[in-house]
């Protein structure tokens, strides 16, 4: 598989959970997929997407407004990263929120995601959170 090829199948999925269109998010992951985030990890199709939709959902009554966004790129090495970005409101107060994911592609499917959380970006979210009277 060309790395272009690779990118083009992170790429689909980045958009399908942009647009929370977990259905098209699942046929792009392979059965044996492994989803690694803050120590914890999910395995297969079913688990990883509902860890996404959960989070999704979470975020859907928590906030008045989330809107999100990714960017693909190629990293070399067999290593595709996503930024994804969720651009959040509650009353009055914004944030921008980013996390990256790192993925690999085997013959078609993400085999492999392990998330990383940026800089001061947890600190960030948790703080607005404060602000908002949300926890």
């Amino acid at each position: 598989m060309t790395p272009e090829c690779a990118v083009e199948i992170v790429r689909r999925f980045a958009i399908a959970l942009d647009r929370e269109d977990y259905k098209a998010a699942a046929g792009l992951l392979d059965g044996s997929c492994v989803y690694s985030i803050r120590g914890q990890t999910h395995r297969g199709p079913d688990e990883i997407i509902a860890s996404y939709k959960g989070n999704g959902d979470a975020a859907a009554v928590t906030f008045d407004e989330i809107r999100y966004e990714s960017r693909v790129r190629d990293a070399g090495g067999g290593s595709i990263v996503v930024e994804f970005a969720d651009h959040i409101r509650h009353g009055e107060r914004r944030l921008d929120h980013s996390c990256e994911q790192r993925m690999r592609v085997e013959a078609g499917r993400i085999v492999r995601i392990d998330h990383c959380d940026l800089p001061g970006q947890r600190e960030s979210l948790e703080q607005f959170r404060r602000e908002c009277g949300l926890g």
